[in-house]
């Protein structure tokens, strides 16, 4: 299950380079995490058991095409209270790249998607979206990370990806980028920072939503307590540039938190990173203080069974409302099972809660609950040689609470696909 968890692309990925703990957020974070080789996280460890290689080589360079095809049945097509419902056809093509040198590498991931629905033919939409990251290390203590991510969408992102559970036409860009040292055997820094830029598009059909950009960075002190937990110091700031004030308003906010923790891998197959503390948001010259968390925990529970927990909260401006700042508390979690050699199968859920912190125009602070639970089978139908094909599966049900009626609404997505790779 993955998101945009308080500092997340900072926080995740110091969670893999400062305190050497595997991540795996299962989307509650909205960065893409590169971590270093020795870090797989639990999820995509799980996933690699008994996969080799793919694609084309060409010495260190590894190309690896696909193509999904994919029916999926929405019930709500709208995530509204009238419940349209419709079915869709999709195709995928993409293609993964790998290359390996002397202490650094490259990943990247290029995909282009189009649908096309049975009822609803103004939902048909094309998505398309490339990612590229990079890691560089020392045997001096000195690890890189950076990532950059742009992804053209008009389909619904479920928490459970990390996403906002909103359906509508949208751009973002993503950059982010940690650096850290070991400044002794027993003391590590890492300073992370990302920009996000989220761009909607108007439509006349919807209520409009309200991009922003942001920029974030965070400063992490690590210090070793045993040989297994180090004892971790965050402090961050963000700026936002919100789409969604009106004149008069200061379009500008700024955050600040401190936070302290525990980063450990108990045992070969358990990892955790929590921290605790508390934020301070400036909304337009209206200032509001929260509780802040931010966890990552991991178990590899045997060769068949893996489980892993997420959560954090921060504050953002509303895309929903103008003049308004949101306070958000996530958390999710995912546990896999792999019965047999051929077949893995996932259960996830996760829960968002927003709080409108800031009123304005005459409306009351509201709130909004989202849960969501995903069960996916995936199954390996052939490998020949390099080619391979993968069935998959899943049902998805969504519900969001609201003290505004017309936010409230539930939602069930069936999802059955062919994946074919080399």
């Amino acid at each position: 299950m993955n998101s945009k968890m308080m500092m997340s692309a900072s926080s995740a990925l110091m969670c893999a380079l400062v305190c050497g703990v595997a991540v795996d957020v299962y989307g509650q974070t909205k960065m893409f995490n590169y971590s270093l080789p020795n870090n797989p996280n639990t999820r995509a460890e799980f996933m690699r058991q008994g996969v080799g290689d793919r694609g084309f080589h060409f010495g260190n360079l590894e190309l690896s095409p696909y193509v999904n095809a994919e029916y999926k049945y929405n019930n709500n097509v709208d995530t509204d209270r009238h419940k349209y419902h419709d079915s869709s056809l999709s195709i995928r093509p993409g293609i993964d790249l790998k290359y390996t040198g002397n202490n650094w590498g490259l990943t990247g991931n290029g995909w282009y998607s189009r649908s096309w629905h049975k009822n609803y033919d103004e939902l048909d939409s094309r998505r398309y979206s490339e990612r590229l990251g990079y890691w560089y290390q020392t045997e001096g203590g000195l690890r890189i990370v950076l990532s950059e991510q742009y992804t053209h969408s008009e389909d619904h992102d479920s928490i459970i990806d990390g996403g906002r559970g909103i359906w509508r036409e949208r751009e973002e860009l993503r950059l982010s980028g940690v650096v850290s040292y070991q400044l002794g055997e027993r003391t590590g820094v890492a300073l992370g920072m990302q920009y996000h830029d989220m761009d909607y598009k108007r439509n006349n059909k919807y209520a409009n939503l309200y991009g922003y950009d942001e920029f974030a960075m965070e400063l992490e002190l690590s210090r070793k307590l045993s040989e297994r937990t180090n004892f971790l110091l965050a402090g961050g700031y963000q700026t936002y540039r919100s789409d969604g004030t009106s004149r008069g308003y200061n379009h500008r906010s700024n955050g600040y938190s401190v936070m302290a923790g525990l980063g450990s891998r108990a045992t070969e197959r358990i990892t955790y990173r929590a921290l605790t503390g508390v934020g301070f948001w400036d909304y337009s010259g209206d200032v509001n203080t929260a509780w802040k968390y931010s966890l990552n925990a991991n178990w590899m529970i045997s060769h068949k069974w893996a489980l892993s927990l997420a959560g954090s909260s921060y504050f953002q401006p509303s895309e929903r409302d103008r003049n308004q700042s949101v306070q958000t508390y996530t958390l999710s979690s995912g546990l896999s099972y792999r019965p047999i050699k051929r077949l893995s199968t996932h259960l996830d859920a996760a829960i968002r809660y927003e709080q409108n912190e800031y009123a304005s125009d005459g409306r009351d602070d509201s709130w909004e609950e989202m849960v969501s639970v995903r069960l996916r089978g995936d199954y390996h139908l052939i490998r020949c040689q390099d080619f391979s094909a993968n069935l998959y599966s899943s049902l998805e049900f969504n519900k969001e609470f609201s003290d505004r009626d017309d936010y409230e609404y539930d939602q069930f997505i069936l999802r059955v696909g062919l994946r074919l790779f080399y």
